[in-house]
This record gives structure tokens, sequence and C-alpha cells, in this order.
């Protein structure tokens, strides 16, 4: 049954933040589906504090367990 996990990042991300979030999802026992989809969203409280951004990316990973 495939899952999805959600992050969200202040900058555009970069093949190697991808890289980084892909490694850190399959350690926990899960296998990333695809590639994931990459969205800038408006900021509803996703990041807080005084310098928070109007908009943030929101990136979206397809996972399943690994069996």
């Amino acid at each position: 049954m495939a899952r999805i996990i959600i992050q969200f990042e202040l900058l555009k991300p970069t093949d190697d933040v991808l890289a980084n979030h892909r490694r850190a999802i399959e350690s926990g026992d899960m296998r990333v589906l695809g590639e994931p989809k990459i969205e800038l969203v408006p900021n509803e409280g996703y990041v807080e504090g005084p310098d928070a951004p109007s908009e943030v990316y929101r990136l979206t990973f397809q996972v399943e367990p690994v069996r």
C-alpha cells in the first residue's frame, strides 16, 4: 500500500536536497516510488516566525514499506 510523505522547504530544493530526503526516507524502511512532486504553495502556518515566507516548497514523496 503506497503512502505519502510531505516535506516543506524554504528554498527550491536542489538535487542534493532531494537525494538527502530520499536517503532519510529509505533509511526508515520505506521505498520512494518515482520522483517527488515539487510545488510552490502558500505558507499556511507550515513555517512560522517573524521572518516566515509567504510561500514554501512542498515536496510530496510517494512511498511504500520495504518487505
